[in-house]
Parts: structure tokens; C-alpha cells; sequence
């Protein structure tokens, strides 16, 4: 017998109705009934109040991850990102962290093929934003072991990959990796206006890493292009967190390119990193304060 069947059986054999059960409980009527009719996830501490409620033991034991799992990961790994987003990795790490740890003990769950299609997309989200939170902190060797495990929940789809592959790049470059970061993004060929402008845009800063001023100004130009052609309303899924103050973004990834090439000594490039960084803080809204910051203080090291 299912967990949420047993939770009904267990009421009406002791014959209380589900208003009775929601003032032994204080949950509500509402709650209850998507409990016992499998709408909301069962958890310990609900079985605990039929038991208590009860004078019964039910002998919790998860049996199966159903949709409202799923859900939860997703809204979840929504607030990680916007955490991430406006206060850095720094703020993130502990609750993606706390998730990863939960997600995981779901993924070892029974539960239906399409289930564990949803939870697996869900969790190569959560790892690919636990892998970031962590490079923000600066703790390499724990970010790489969860970008790893991104692509590999990423597998199946081509979209998510994508994002975790364009990622781990960006991570690469920052890591003095800028020419595996060039040799995993040529092997991408991504197909959507939008990865590919995020392809450019890191494969950009990884030339300007390695002081190559014409592969940089010819990347910034490609991802110019093709930022020129995303469509904001038909953003896949997985990018939809990111569309926040969506014109400052080509100017902070052209920015970070240039600022990159200034810093290996291309003087050329200070004006035009100075340019689109400005463009970037004064566009992006409150929310992405931390993308702001990283952009100020690329300014303050051209003064």
C-alpha cells in the first residue's frame, strides 16, 4: 500500500473525517487531503502527526519520488540562483549544499521512469548551480567533482548540457585553463541564439586570457551577433533565471574580455572594457548586484 493510501486508511479506520484531522493536526483540510490523495509529498514529520494524532504507528519508509519531489527541487534550485545572483556564490554554497544533500537521497528513491527524467533535470540544475556557488568561494577541487556530476545528470538533455558545458569553461578561464576551456567549447556546437552567445562570450575572455587580441575582438563580435537575435520569450527553461537586465549582459561579457586583455597589458583594450563594463553596471537591475560588483571592480582595476 502506497504512503499517502496508508495516511487515509489509517484516518477513516479511526473514524475521523478530514476536518476532525486538521484540528489534531493543525494542517489543513486542504493539506491533508493533498497528502492523502498523493498531490503533495508525504514527509516524516507528516506521518508523525497522523501518528501522533492516531495513537498508531505507520512505520514511515519513502517508497517511491512522485511530481511534487520534483517541484520542490525546482522552486528550490530557483532561490539558490536568485540567492546567488544578487549576493554571490558565498551566499549560496551552504543552501545548495543542503539541497544537493537532499536531492541526492532522492535520486536513490524508487519512482517512475518520467519521474526520474524530471528529477534528474532538476538535479543537473542544482549541481551545475552548486558547482558555481563553489568556484565563486573559491574551492576549485569541490566545484570541478560537481560540474562533473551536472553534465553527467545533463546528459540527456542537450539544452542543460549546454549551460553546464558553458559554465564549466567559464570556470576553466578562471582557473588559468583558458585553452581546455577553447577545446571543450569547440566540441559544443551549441544550437540556441542564447548558448551561443555565452559560447562566444567565454571562448572571448579565454583568447583575451591567453593575450589574443584579434581571437577576443572576433568572439565579442560573434557574441554581440548573436545576443542581437535572442528571443527573450522563448527562452529555454533552464536560462529563464538569467534574463533579468537582459541588455547589460553582452556589455559584461565584452566587458570582461577586454578587461582581461588590459590586465595582460593590450592598453588598446582599457577603453573599450571601460566602455561596455560602465554600460553593464548601469543596466542590470538590483537583483543581479552581484554581476554589478564584478563589474565595478573590473573598472576600479583600469584606474
Amino acid at each position: 500500500m502506497e504512503l499517502p493510501e496508508r495516511l487515509r486508511t489509517a484516518r477513516v479506520a479511526a473514524g475521523l473525517s478530514l476536518s476532525a484531522m486538521s484540528t489534531r493536526t493543525n494542517y489543513s483540510k486542504a493539506h491533508l487531503g493533498q497528502l492523502e490523495t498523493g498531490v503533495r509529498a508525504v514527509r516524516p514529520e507528516h506521518v508523525k502527526a497522523y501518528e501522533d494524532a492516531l495513537g498508531v504507528s505507520l512505520a514511515f519508509e519513502r517508497t517511491s519520488v512522485g511530481s511534487p519531489d520534483v517541484e520542490l527541487l525546482s522552486q528550490a534550485t530557483d532561490v539558490i540562483t536568485a540567492v546567488g545572483l544578487r549576493h554571490g556564490g558565498q551566499a549560496s554554497v551552504p543552501m545548495a549544499q543542503a539541497q544537493w544533500t537532499w536531492a541526492s537521497s532522492l535520486l536513490k528513491q524508487t519512482m517512475p521512469d518520467s519521474t526520474r527524467l524530471a528529477m534528474s533535470w532538476q538535479a543537473g540544475r542544482l549541481a551545475d548551480r552548486l558547482a558555481w556557488s563553489l568556484s565563486e568561494s573559491g574551492r576549485g577541487k569541490q566545484a570541478t567533482g560537481a560540474f562533473r556530476t551536472a553534465l553527467d545528470l545533463s546528459a540527456h538533455d542537450h539544452e542543460l548540457h549546454a549551460v553546464v558545458t558553458i559554465d564549466l569553461a567559464k570556470f576553466m578561464v578562471e582557473s588559468n585553463g583558458a585553452q581546455n576551456a577553447l577545446e571543450l567549447l569547440r566540441s559544443l556546437n551549441p544550437k540556441r541564439d542564447v548558448h551561443q552567445f555565452t559560447a562566444h562570450g567565454v571562448m572571448a575572455h579565454a583568447h583575451a586570457a591567453l593575450g589574443d587580441w584579434e581571437g577576443t575582438v572576433r568572439h565579442v563580435g560573434l557574441a554581440d551577433d548573436a545576443w542581437s537575435r535572442v528571443d527573450l520569450v522563448n527562452l529555454p527553461e533552464v536560462n529563464r533565471p538569467y534574463a533579468s537586465g537582459h541588455e547589460a549582459h553582452a556589455h559584461r561579457e565584452a566587458g570582461r574580455a577586454f578587461h582581461a586583455l588590459a590586465v595582460n597589458g593590450v592598453v588598446k583594450a582599457i577603453p573599450l572594457a571601460r566602455q561596455r563594463l560602465e554600460l553593464a553596471v548601469m543596466m542590470f537591475g538590483p537583483d543581479r548586484a552581484n554581476a554589478v560588483a564584478a563589474c565595478q571592480r573590473r573598472l576600479d582595476d583600469l584606474l
